[in-house]
C-alpha cells in the first residue's frame, strides 16, 4: 500500500471508526487495515487469529439494531452496485432491504 493509500485509509478510519465500532458492533480487528476491512466486506465475517474456529465478527451473528446500522452505513458508503459487496448484499437479504425487500 502506498503512502497516499495509507493516508486515505487513516483519514477514512478517523471519520468512521467510532460509528463502526460503537454503532455497528464491529471489533477493532476488522478496522486494523484496509485489507482486513476489504476482507470483511468480501466475506461478511473476519477472523484475526489464524486457525481460530470462531470469527471476530460475523454479520449473521450481529444483533438486529447493529446489523441495521451497518447496513445503512454501507448503503451510504459503498460505491457501485450493492450486489457487488457481499456483506451489504447479505445484510440487505437478512434485513429484507433493497432488492430483497418484500413486495
Amino acid at each position: 500500500m502506498g503512502d497516499r493509500s495509507r493516508l486515505e485509509w487513516r483519514k477514512w478510519l478517523e471519520q468512521n471508526q467510532r460509528h463502526l465500532m460503537d454503532g455497528c458492533g464491529l471489533p477493532l480487528s476488522v478496522l486494523e487495515s484496509a485489507w482486513s476491512w476489504g476482507y470483511f466486506l468480501d466475506h461478511g465475517r473476519y477472523t484475526s487469529q489464524t486457525g481460530s474456529a470462531y470469527p471476530d465478527v460475523d454479520i449473521e451473528q450481529l444483533p438486529h439494531h447493529k446489523a441495521l446500522s451497518l447496513c445503512l452505513f454501507l448503503e451510504d458508503h459503498i460505491n457501485g452496485a450493492p450486489a457487488d459487496c457481499v456483506t451489504l448484499n447479505r445484510l440487505q437479504y437478512l434485513l429484507k432491504r433493497g432488492r430483497h425487500a418484500e413486495q
